[in-house]
């Protein structure tokens, strides 16, 4: 096993696993699908630059192969059932992070 292999079994078999780090949630309309999140704090120009309105962000990291490639910035997807936009997204060899965000409400 390759240096690249050893880092995809480790990512799925530790951090994208629901018993050690990750859950599963909804995602994209997709069920079940293991993730790591973390609060992303957003200013006014990460989101829309609108007077009087606050947004809250997440990071959400999962498998490169578990959600679609239409994840991109500035469409709509939902995450745990609710309605989210995408500020960024990008893929590396094994993992995806994905950067979501939404009005405050």
């Amino acid at each position: 096993m390759d240096f690249r292999e050893m880092l995809a079994a480790d990512l799925r078999e530790v951090f994208l696993d629901p018993g050690e780090f990750a859950e599963s949630v909804e995602l994209a309309g997709h069920e079940d699908v293991p993730c790591v999140c973390e609060p992303l704090e957003l200013t006014p120009s990460d989101g829309h630059d609108r007077p009087a309105v606050s947004y809250e962000g997440l990071t959400i990291y999962v498998s490169a192969a578990a959600v679609p490639d239409e994840l991109h910035p500035q469409r709509e997807t939902t995450f745990r059932g609710q309605r989210w936009f995408v500020l960024e997204s990008s893929t590396g060899e094994s993992m995806r992070t994905i950067r979501l965000y939404r009005e405050r409400t």
